[in-house]
């Protein structure tokens, strides 16, 4: 598991835009996936939203086919596991791909350029804001709020840092990030175990997927207030 922190100000928007998937949290052991949304009109945020949930239904199956394993119950875990491989493999075929240009410069003369058609490894299964400071709710803070919800909901992440700016207190943003082709990996490596009767082995390979999932958090911070110079200490 790999946990990235960040703390930023209310410039933070470049960060988050790299994720424009925005889910509720789960609070219980197994993820909990949130109302299906869509993002109209940008058919980049629509496959982003079909992956993601896709993912978060994988993880949920390689949780479920732990539980299964540690009760004894094979059949379970089996069924769970093709159910997370089947997910994996939507995931793979659904999701975007980019073309990234490379431009090699000998001072400011373009001498070659490579293309590339690369598919994106990281898929964001969950993402959330919080409140982390004292917060004295009024109907304008709440609106704000409400708005910023909404606009992550439809996968618009700059919408809603502009609205979280307005709010006078600290928020914080977490997601987490799915690697497509280890998970895979180890969901695979789990049903061969499984089927060789190895079920601790087929247990600790999918802990190694649950653990590969990465953690990141980014803090933003209203700048503080230059202190008053004509105001007695």
């Amino acid at each position: 598991m790999r946990r990235t922190t960040l703390i930023a100000t209310g410039m933070a928007a470049a960060l988050l835009v790299a994720s424009p998937i925005a889910w509720r949290a789960y609070a219980d052991g197994a993820p909990r996936l949130a109302e299906k949304t869509e993002a109209k009109g940008d058919p980049l945020a629509y496959d982003l939203s079909k992956v993601s949930k896709e993912g978060l239904t994988a993880m949920r199956s390689v949780y479920m086919a732990r539980v299964a394993l540690n009760d004894g119950d094979y059949d379970a875990a089996k069924q769970n596991l093709k159910a997370a491989s089947d997910a994996l493999g939507q995931v793979r075929m659904d999701n975007p791909s980019v073309d990234v240009k490379e431009d090699v410069k000998v001072g400011d003369k373009v001498v070659s350029t490579t293309k590339e058609h690369v598919q994106v490894d990281l898929v964001p299964i969950s993402s959330q804001y919080r409140i982390v400071e004292d917060f004295s709710a009024n109907p304008e803070k709440s609106e704000h709020i409400a708005k910023a919800h909404e606009h992550l909901k439809k996968g618009d992440t700059q919408a809603a840092i502009s609205e979280l700016k307005l709010v006078d207190t600290g928020v914080v943003f977490e997601r987490i990030d799915m690697p497509l082709t280890a998970t895979k990996q180890h969901v695979d490596t789990a049903i061969g175990l499984l089927n060789d009767g190895k079920y601790h082995d087929a247990n600790l390979a999918l802990k190694a997927a649950a653990d590969g999932l990465q953690y990141h958090t980014i803090s933003m911070v209203a700048p503080v207030k230059a202190p008053n110079p004509s105001s007695k200490s």
